[in-house]
C-alpha cells in the first residue's frame, strides 16, 4: 500500500486513531510518519522495510540469530517459551533474552523506557535527584567560570539536598 500523504514511497507504517468511538487508519512511510512527529523505533521499520539493508547481508542475520541463547541455563526457559506464554522463568532471563525482550517492548509501546505515569513517591524522588544532578552541573560550571562566590552557596544547597535525602532514605 502506498503512502496516503506523499503518494510516492510504500507504507510501513499504520496508526489507528479511536476518538469518540470513531476509528482512523493512516498508512504513512516512515519519513512522512517522522514529520508528522510519530515515534517509530528504527528496528521496526528495518523489520517491516520490503528493502535489503545493504549493511547487513543474509550471512550476518544467520550469525547473529545463531548466536543468540536459546535457553536459561538455570530454569530452562527457552525463547519458543517466551514468545508462547509472555512469561520469563527467572531474573537470569532478562540478561539471556535481552534483545529479545527489547525487540518485543519496541513492537508493542514504540519505547522500551516508561513513560507513563508512575507512583507519587517516585516521581519526588526522580525530581529530586534531576535537581541534584542539574545543581552539580552548575557547581562545575560556576568553578569553571572561577565565580567562587556562586559555587560556594550551590555547594552548600547540594550539601542540604543530599543531608536531607540521607534523613528520607
Amino acid at each position: 500500500m502506498m503512502c496516503q500523504m506523499c503518494q510516492n514511497s510504500e507504507a510501513t507504517v499504520l496508526v489507528k486513531q479511536i476518538i469518540a468511538g470513531h476509528k482512523d487508519e493512516i498508512h504513512l512511510c516512515a519519513p512522512c510518519a517522522a514529520e508528522r512527529g510519530l515515534a517509530i523505533a528504527p528496528a521496526l521499520i528495518l523489520q517491516h522495510s520490503s528493502t535489503p539493508v545493504a549493511s547487513e547481508t543474509p550471512t550476518k542475520k544467520r550469525r547473529r540469530r545463531a548466536s543468540a541463547p536459546q535457553s536459561c541455563k538455570s530454569c530452562g526457559s527457552t525463547l519458543a517459551m517466551l514468545k508462547e506464554t509472555g512469561r520469563l522463568g527467572c531474573p537470569e532471563d532478562y540478561v539471556i533474552f535481552e534483545k529479545e525482550i527489547l525487540n518485543l517492548l519496541l513492537r508493542a509501546q514504540g519505547c522500551t523506557e516508561h513513560r507513563g505515569r508512575q507512583p507519587a513517591r517516585m516521581a519526588a524522588r526522580q525530581a529530586h535527584e534531576r535537581r541534584v544532578a542539574s545543581m552539580r552541573t552548575d557547581l562545575s560550571q560556576a568553578i569553571a567560570q572561577q565565580d567562587y562566590e556562586r559555587a560556594a552557596t550551590l555547594r552548600d544547597m547540594l550539601h542540604c539536598l543530599e543531608a536531607g535525602e540521607q534523613g528520607h532514605a
